[in-house]
């Protein structure tokens, strides 16, 4: 387990990015998604100044080695260290280019671990002196499961985390509360089941559709049903696009007793926070122009890492992503 530490009376600032998802052609001189995407996160680190950088998974398109390359290289060229997750289009890579990319470059923290469940199981503790305040499990959500509609006929649903996975964060996480853990947080790219019941339980759409929300809008109440109006951010989705199979993953987070966040990417058009049975269900706002994009929701989402744990999430929206030459 990698550790990191946290400077006493001082924030611990994660600038989580995600599905920047650039091809190999827009790393080519004078590509405008290559301009956008730099200008977005040089836009974030001047602002935020974090001291970690995570990535909720879509490091390239599919088949794009050189732009998986390019992009490990200019995150890792701001010499913060940096953690990711792997994306459905991720895990259609070979295994040894990923390694090769991500694990070569000086600043990232990302380990394979048990090839068995999967390729980026792993754990980072952030400690303020010889104390724990918050522990990152980073995790594997494959890309697709094969699996069998109830008429018998088979499909191929999005990834989801596997029994394996979850026992090892439940092991994990047990060994850190023995050694006086109280706060946790768990990095996915494609949802869990359990971001379906939140935006369900969450959304007032009687009041306010999904598509006529905006993103000022999400910041009030009236989308909000009673008990949620701290929630904000849009569906534009209007769905999760998690597997259909229900992973259990939010059992074994109440489990847990300490992980009350859970951050990911996978849906580009979504980036609602909602506090659902007592765990904050966070899409990060998407980074960049990569594949589809919806240029008002372009930014990355911030939390910040008191004494105690993580004690707030934002949205930071980068509006000005094209710079004057």
């Amino acid at each position: 387990m990698t550790i990191l530490n946290k400077q006493p009376n001082k924030d611990f600032i994660i600038l989580n990015l995600s599905d920047p998802q650039l091809n190999n052609e827009d790393w080519e001189d004078k590509s405008l998604n290559k301009d956008i995407l730099i200008n977005t996160v040089n836009t974030l680190i001047k602002r935020v100044s974090p001291d970690l950088i995570t990535v909720t998974g879509d490091l390239a398109e599919f088949n794009c080695i050189q732009s998986l390359y390019n992009f490990t290289e200019f995150i890792d060229s701001f010499n913060i260290p940096w953690a990711c997750v792997l994306g459905n289009h991720d895990n259609e890579f070979d295994t040894s280019v990923l390694l090769d990319a991500i694990c070569t470059k000086k600043n990232s923290l990302f380990e394979q671990g048990d090839p068995n469940m999967g390729c980026g199981n792993y754990a980072i503790a952030i400690k303020e002196a010889e104390t724990v305040v918050t522990a990152l499990f980073m995790m594997d959500t494959h890309d697709n499961i094969p699996g069998t509609k109830p008429n018998g006929e088979p499909f191929m649903p999005w990834g989801r985390l596997i029994p394996s996975q979850i026992e090892w964060y439940s092991n994990t996480v047990n060994e850190l509360k023995q050694k006086g853990c109280l706060d946790a947080a768990v990095f996915v790219h494609i949802p869990i089941y359990a971001y379906r019941e939140a935006m369900k339980s969450a959304y007032n759409t009687n009041q306010k559709p999904f598509l006529s929300t905006t993103v000022e809008d999400s910041y009030g109440t009236e989308c909000w049903n009673e008990g949620y109006e701290d929630s904000f951010g849009v569906c534009w989705n209007e769905w999760v696009d998690s597997s259909e199979t229900d992973d259990k993953m939010l059992d074994a987070m109440l489990d847990s007793g300490i992980t009350k966040h859970i951050v990911c990417g996978h849906d580009h058009d979504n980036n609602f926070v909602i506090k659902h049975k007592g765990v904050k269900f966070i899409y990060s706002t998407k980074t960049g122009a990569g594949h589809a994009w919806y240029p008002p929701l372009n930014g990355g989402t911030v939390l910040t890492v008191g004494k105690n744990g993580i004690t707030n999430v934002k949205h930071e929206y980068v509006k000005d992503y094209i710079k004057e030459k």
